[in-house]
C-alpha cells in the first residue's frame, strides 16, 4: 500500500483546498465580491451554504486524518453534512423552503443576486452520499465499504460529468430539469473532495488496487489522468476544429478515434 503517512499528508492537502474554497465564497457572499463566488462572472456562482458545508466536509478530513481521539466529532460533522444534503434534496420532491438553509440564512442575498442561487440538486444529493461515506469510514464489513465506495464513484462520475457539461457548454449535463444549476466551482470542490474520501479507508476494492506499490496499481496511477483528462481535451479541440472549419467534421471523427485507438 501507498506510505500511510504520505497517504495522510495528501488527504490533508486536499481537506485544505476544501476548507479554503468554501472560505473564499463565503467572503465572496459576505462583500459581495463576485470573483469569490464562483469561477466565471456570469454563470450560477457556489451557494453560501454550499460553502459552509464544504468547509464542514473538508474539516472531517482534517480530523479524520488525525488520531482517533475526534471520534465524536468525525460523527457529528457527517451527520450534519448527510442531514444538509438530504433536506435540501427532498424539498425538491416536497417544495418546502421553510427548511432550508440556504433560505434561511441567506435568503435576501440570494434574492438580492442577479442569478438566483438554492443549492441545487445534484449538489444535495451528492452531499447526502458523501455524508454516508464519511459516516461508514470505520465500518469494518466489506460489503458496506463496498457501498460506500460505490457512493464515492457515482457523486464523482456526477461532477465529473457537469465539468465536461460546462466545457461543451451542455446545460441538462449539470442542470436538473428547471432547477438551479450545480456551479462550476461546486464541481471542482467536489472532485477534490471526493478524492480525499477516496483515500480514507483503502482497505477494499477499487481503493486498495489504486494504492497497491504492485504493477497493478502503479499502473492504474499513471493512468487514470489519461483516461479522465485527454479524451476530453481532445473532443473539445476536435469540435473547436470543427467549428472554426479547420477540418471537415469527418475527418475530425477520424482523428479523435485515431488517436484513442
Amino acid at each position: 500500500m501507498v506510505n500511510l503517512a504520505r497517504r495522510k499528508n495528501i488527504i490533508l492537502l486536499f481537506a485544505y483546498l476544501v476548507v479554503f474554497a468554501g472560505i473564499l465564497t463565503i467572503v465572496g457572499w459576505q462583500y459581495d465580491i463576485t470573483a469569490l463566488k464562483g469561477i466565471v462572472p456570469g454563470i450560477t456562482p457556489m451557494n453560501p451554504v454550499t460553502a459552509i458545508t464544504f468547509i464542514l466536509s473538508g474539516i472531517w478530513l482534517i480530523l479524520f486524518a488525525q488520531k482517533q481521539q475526534f471520534k465524536l466529532w468525525l460523527f457529528i460533522l457527517s451527520t450534519l453534512i448527510t442531514v444538509t444534503g438530504f433536506l435540501h434534496f427532498i424539498t425538491y420532491i416536497f417544495p418546502n423552503p421553510s427548511i432550508r438553509y440556504d433560505y434561511l440564512f441567506y435568503k435576501d442575498k440570494i434574492k438580492a443576486s442577479h442569478i438566483f442561487n438554492l443549492i441545487a440538486p445534484n449538489t444535495a444529493f451528492i452531499f447526502f452520499i458523501s455524508g454516508i461515506s464519511m459516516l461508514t469510514v470505520n465500518v469494518a464489513k466489506k460489503w458496506v465499504q463496498f457501498l460506500r465506495q460505490s457512493f464515492i464513484f457515482i457523486g464523482f462520475s456526477l461532477v465529473y460529468i457537469s465539468l465536461v457539461g460546462y466545457l461543451y457548454n451542455i446545460n441538462y449535463a449539470y442542470t436538473f430539469e428547471h432547477f438551479t444549476p450545480m456551479a462550476l466551482s461546486t464541481s471542482f470542490v467536489f472532485l477534490i473532495l471526493n478524492s480525499g474520501l477516496f483515500l480514507s479507508n483503502i482497505t477494499y476494492g477499487v481503493s486498495k488496487l489504486f494504492t497497491s506499490r504492485l504493477n497493478g496499481g502503479r499502473m492504474f496511477r499513471q493512468v487514470i489522468g489519461f483516461l479522465l483528462i485527454l479524451p476530453v481535451i481532445m473532443g473539445y479541440l476536435r469540435l473547436f476544429g470543427e467549428k472554426r472549419g479547420l477540418y471537415p467534421a469527418e475527418f475530425g471523427t477520424g482523428i479523435y478515434t485515431l488517436l484513442f485507438a
